[in-house]
């Protein structure tokens, strides 16, 4: 079995988008047909939404600034296939952040383009701007990636719990 990255990175925008839509239902007995409020998600299912698309926006720039450094050659000698996992990633990331915006404006919500503050400060701004070689990349984004997997991961069993 082959880890599809792609279809994890879809199935996380699902699990937002189930977080959203799935999590307003909350407090009601299984029997119910109706959720709350027509089926629409509460105040703070969408502010995990925005969060969720805060860090989405975080890497489709950290993997811009990633690959923008490789081909300019301030990461020294990156092999091609490197490049192109760069590009890759910050398009799959950018697809899932369209789909997360696409619920955030569903719901008569400003799209988020700005990212989390926070995470960029703790995750990202320490090892990209001392990134002089691609390993020191891959260790940033690795670390963001992880950030990203835990907060639907988190989501979605906090889901199943309800």
């Amino acid at each position: 079995m082959t880890f599809d990255r792609r279809r994890f990175l879809a199935g996380a925008g699902l699990v937002a988008a189930a977080t959203a839509v799935g999590a307003c239902t909350e407090g009601n007995d299984a029997e119910s047909a109706d959720p709350p409020d027509g089926g629409r998600p509460s105040e703070t299912d969408l502010d995990f939404v925005e969060f969720a698309a805060g860090l989405e926006v975080l890497a489709v720039e950290s993997y811009r600034s990633s690959l923008d450094a490789a081909v300019n050659g301030k990461l020294g000698q990156v092999p091609a296939a490197l490049s192109e996992f760069l590009q890759v990633a910050h398009d799959q990331h950018n697809q899932v952040l369209e789909t997360i915006n696409g619920i955030l404006d569903a719901e008569d919500h400003e799209p988020v383009t700005s990212p989390n503050t926070a995470a960029r400060q703790a995750l990202v701004e320490p090892g990209l701007a001392e990134a002089t070689e691609f390993l020191s990349v891959v260790r940033v984004v690795r670390n963001l990636e992880s950030a990203l997997a835990a907060t639907y991961l988190r989501a979605a069993q906090s889901d199943l719990q309800a």
